[in-house]
């Protein structure tokens, strides 16, 4: 009950993240066509992450402040483009009906961080919901964290 006048918005903020995955999903489905499937689990996660994060924050319950820290934005968004490189990469080759071995995925996903396929993408989703998540804190924390 203190949540929700605290965050009014947070179901809503909840129901717009359900709704980008899936506008997400539709575009990965157009863009990576036949190895969109690959794309389901990371983008899963990223998600979910983004609504523990949510949820966490938004949650001054006692059920709320148990579930655990929230997880680490910065590790959340690496990970899902870390992930989702191989995919990219396989679409930009245009190899549809050739797979690549699974010892050439871990193998580009190694080189992720020295590739930096994304350019700066990932960091600037990270910036962004690090505000987002800054804007759910309650005033308390902001100010015993230095937010």
């Amino acid at each position: 009950m203190f949540r929700n006048y605290m965050y009014p918005n947070f179901d809503h903020l909840t129901g717009l993240s359900h709704l980008s995955q899936n506008k997400t999903a539709t575009l990965f489905t157009q863009l990576y066509r036949g190895h969109a499937m690959r794309t389901v689990k990371p983008l899963a996660n990223l998600y979910d992450d983004i609504r523990l994060i949510l949820r966490s924050e938004g949650d001054l319950t006692s059920e709320g402040l148990s579930a655990g820290p929230p997880k680490d934005l910065s590790v959340t968004t690496k990970k899902f483009f870390r992930e989702l490189f191989p995919v990219a990469y396989h679409n930009v080759l245009k190899l549809d009906a050739k797979q690549f071995t699974p010892e050439y995925e871990i193998c580009l996903k190694d080189a992720y961080d020295a590739v930096q396929p994304f350019g700066d993408v990932p960091q600037q989703l990270f910036k962004k919901l690090s505000v987002v998540k800054r804007s759910l804190m309650p005033m308390g924390n902001k100010t015993q964290t230095g937010n």
